[in-house]
């Protein structure tokens, strides 16, 4: 009974102790299990989720003429994207993957908009 009783406790410790902990991905960071109304995260997703157009350019991004001309090829070639995991926003970074099309994009924010971008195929 006494090794049974040691036995429920050790598991119920175990399960406390990594209950607490986000999860999180070697290629993003900490993981978002959900999303906060009105969070960065929140706003990246619901842009990366969009067709790209001028209009997408206005309201997610810097919007200067050298994003534009530097960033205009990769977002039209993989917006809208879909199966998204999203990395926590942090130091004004963040990353996201698609499942579906398997590009992984690393932001750099800027008053919670892009200001730069890199992505590549995993």
């Amino acid at each position: 009974m006494k090794r049974l009783l040691s036995l429920g406790l050790a598991i119920f410790l175990s399960l406390s102790l990594f209950a607490g902990i986000a999860p999180s991905s070697l290629s993003l960071g900490r993981v978002v299990v959900e999303v906060e109304e009105g969070s960065v995260e929140e706003k990246i997703l619901k842009a990366f989720r969009e067709e790209f157009s001028e209009a997408w350019l206005s309201e997610y991004t810097v919007n200067t003429e050298a994003f534009a001309l530097a960033y205009v090829p990769l977002l039209s070639s993989i917006l809208p994207m879909e199966n998204i995991i999203i990395s926590a926003e942090e130091n004004s970074r963040l990353s996201l993957y698609s499942r579906k099309s398997g590009y992984r994009v690393s932001l750099i924010l800027e008053n919670g908009l892009i200001s730069a971008l890199g992505a590549e195929l995993i």
